[in-house]
């Protein structure tokens, strides 16, 4: 696709008191997407993922088939499955040494979602502890022939439906997991790659799903835990030889992180590394973030809570930042809070978007405003900004001036938080278009150009 460089400089802003207050039909209403502009804001309209081109957005789930339509209804292209106390997870689909089943509530579920249009990826390894012997994460050579059978049976079974299987979740992690040490996850992946290319040649096989650790009484986060990627693990893994031998390279990056943390202000700079990396050891494939999550519901988390409304701001800026840098995101699929009707509108508005190189240049006092930009499949243009430091239930906007050097029809400012849209007053030339007294807020505001 031919790249538009697009330049935006924001001009001048003041900060200025949003009003969010609840997130009732009046408080959208009230809510200011353009300074001076009186056009009828109307609701952004969504569709059901089967309606959807990709938007490479997705939800992590078990197995539950009862979570079909709400995965529909939200737009989610994208479903990991797998893990928790799925019945797709190895000690349910073994039933006896070299005896495999599958049950018959999962198998319908991949059924629906894949006559959905939904990408499925399907993670392969233990779940809880329940029905499992606490040694099936041993890699002995007995243990690593037994996964590779489990691994053979559900690509067989599933190739006709699944695009993508995952070997294990957080092998990585000292929990009721089991750790698996970086020389054996590679061993592994060795032991069971061939497997799926034979059986599935078209399939991706995703390597992974690192986890990370949890940090106490880190400064900003109470009584909370902080979490750190495993990226001393995952480069280790890259570095053992299997690059080459995989399609996709996935990690689980947030989970509650305050954007003041260095580890979250230097998240994308750590991809940049961990993908050139990866270049370096020869993969040529795709990227996968998977279980992104804010809680709300329980301050006994590690994670800790936030507000519901800054649970959907949080969320907000992951999706459209791993997408703005040409990375797959799923959300965990509890997606808690106000989550749902953010990632609804997303699904919608991303739908068909690819990540587009536009050329920003910002003018501006504060170094928390970022930006990402894509392009649709119809030419038009999005731009994505928002203010990323910490997020408050009760906003305190940058009113921004925006110039971009190309000629557009027209602009629509979309709300994402609050679901509404607006035509935007815009100022034109030949080469330039001008558009006055944007808000910035501190979840994104996407500004569709029409052209």
């Amino acid at each position: 696709m031919k790249r538009t460089k697009l330049r935006v400089v924001v001009l001048t802003w003041t900060v200025v008191g949003l009003f969010v207050g609840s997130m009732n039909s009046e408080a959208s209403a009230a809510y200011i997407i353009q300074e001076g502009n009186t056009m009828v804001k109307t609701r952004i309209k969504v569709a059901r993922s089967p309606n959807l081109l990709d938007n490479r957005i997705g939800g992590d789930y078990g197995s539950d088939p009862n979570v079909t339509e709400h995965i529909f209804d939200i737009g989610l292209k994208w479903v990991r499955l797998g893990f928790w106390n799925s019945g797709l997870n190895w000690q349910r689909v073994r039933r006896a040494p070299g005896s495999y089943s599958i049950d018959t509530a999962p198998d319908n579920f991949v059924t629906d979602l894949a006559e959905g249009g939904v990408t499925v990826v399907m993670t392969m390894g233990v779940g809880d502890g329940r029905s499992r012997g606490d040694d099936m994460w041993r890699l002995t050579p007995s243990v690593m022939n037994d996964y590779r059978e489990y691994v053979r049976t559900l690509v067989q079974h599933f190739k006709d439906r699944v695009q993508y299987f995952e070997i294990w979740n957080e092998p990585d992690t000292g929990t009721d997991w089991g750790r698996i040490p970086p020389i054996d996850y590679a061993r592994l992946v060795r032991h069971v790659a061939p497997v799926i290319r034979k059986e599935a040649p078209e399939a991706k096989i995703v390597i992974g799903a690192i986890g990370g650790w949890w940090q106490p009484k880190f400064p900003g986060y109470g009584n909370a835990s902080r979490y750190t990627l495993h990226r001393e693990y995952l480069e280790e893994v890259l570095c053992s030889g299997i690059a080459p031998l995989v399609d996709v390279i996935s990690w689980h990056p947030f989970y509650g992180h305050r954007p003041d943390d260095p580890y979250y202000q230097n998240y994308t700079k750590m991809v940049e590394e961990i993908r050139h990396l990866a270049a370096v050891q020869g993969f040529k494939g795709e990227y996968l973030v998977e279980e992104a999550l804010w809680r709300v519901e329980s301050a006994d988390e590690p994670q800790g809570p936030v507000s519901a409304i800054v649970s959907a701001k949080y969320i907000a800026r992951t999706i459209v930042m791993h997408r703005g840098i040409d990375i797959t995101v799923t959300v965990s699929g509890m997606f808690p809070g106000k989550c749902p009707e953010v990632a609804r509108r997303l699904c919608t508005i991303l739908a068909g978007a690819e990540a587009d190189d536009f050329t920003v240049v910002l003018h501006t006092e504060s170094s928390e405003i970022v930006h990402y930009g894509f392009q649709l499949p119809n030419g038009d243009l999005l731009v994505a900004l928002w203010s990323n430091g910490v997020a408050v239930d009760d906003d305190s906007g940058i009113v921004a001036d925006i110039t971009c050097q190309l000629p557009v029809s027209g602009a629509i400012g979309m709300d994402v938080l609050h679901g509404y849209q607006q035509d935007l007053d815009i100022e034109g030339g030949v080469e330039n278009t001008r558009i006055r007294g944007l808000y910035v807020p501190d979840y994104p505001m996407l500004i569709r150009l029409q052209r």
